[in-house]
């Protein structure tokens, strides 16, 4: 559904309002794989896997305008090229 959006030019945005005291950045997960009839844990941070492409982490909402500014300039220069 993303891609079909960029195709024809609609830009999806994730936006966080992140707190500093518990940062998304410092969320972990775990991932589990199984080899050779192990099974094997991986700490990783979440942001790593994060499933959306676009995405904006603010701390404040008075940082919202400027870096959607940012990011919707940033995509109308993509678009012309």
């Amino acid at each position: 559904m993303v891609l079909q959006a960029l195709d024809i030019g609609v830009l999806y945005v994730f936006i966080v309002l992140d707190n500093p005291d518990s940062s998304i950045f410092n969320i972990k997960s775990a991932v589990t794989t199984r080899a050779n009839g192990q099974i094997k844990v991986q700490i990783k941070a979440f942001m790593d896997d994060f499933p959306f492409a676009h995405y904006l982490v603010i701390e404040s909402v008075n940082q919202l305008n400027s870096n959607l500014m940012q990011i919707l300039r940033q995509f109308f220069q993509n678009q012309q090229q």
